[in-house]
């Protein structure tokens, strides 16, 4: 004899929440690229942006601002371990304190410190975050940085080389 088996379910509920699921991660990335801010060019400076997420949304974040006399330039790039919607929504938190801070006239190495110890809520066991933050002094011709695991980062200067080495403790990390 020959036997038959079929099974069948109403699949009809999973596709329409997959579709809100779409939907919402379609605004998320909306509402993330425009948090961003774009390219400008200025007297003093020339900046052209470009963001690429890895997925629709992800934990890559930058923000920069000029001092009120407009002499200092400064920001900071940041880097969400993982991808997708908890990375992004890391990223979002960590930006913030981030964005707090860039006006601050603490040294950069003593902002990265105090981020950290702010951010650790939003960190598990195995994920962390990557960072630059810079500082573009045009009165005094200078350039600061303080780095998050990031371990180099380029230059076009006659004065460094090519690949310019910091070291710092990674975003997430407890001193502990």
């Amino acid at each position: 004899r020959k036997a038959f088996l079929f099974a069948s379910r109403d699949v009809s509920r999973e596709k329409k929440l997959q579709a809100l699921l779409n939907q919402d991660l379609q605004l998320a990335a909306e509402v993330q690229t425009s948090l961003l801010p774009s390219g400008f060019t200025d007297t003093l400076l020339s900046v052209e942006t470009l963001y690429a997420p890895y997925h629709l949304v992800s934990g890559d974040f930058f923000d920069y601002t000029w001092d009120q006399e407009h002499t200092k330039f400064s920001g900071f790039v940041l880097d969400v371990s993982g991808h997708g919607v908890t990375s992004s929504m890391q990223g979002i938190a960590v930006s913030g304190y981030f964005r707090d801070t860039l006006q601050s006239p603490m040294r950069l190495s003593a902002k990265m410190q105090w981020i950290n110890k702010q951010v650790l809520k939003y960190f598990t066991d195995d994920t962390f975050a990557a960072s630059i933050c810079f500082e573009f002094d045009f009165r005094s011709h200078t350039l600061s940085v303080a780095t998050s695991g990031v371990y180099g980062f380029l230059a076009h200067s006659a004065a460094l080389p090519p690949v310019v080495k910091r070291a710092g403790s990674l975003i997430g990390i407890s001193d502990s």
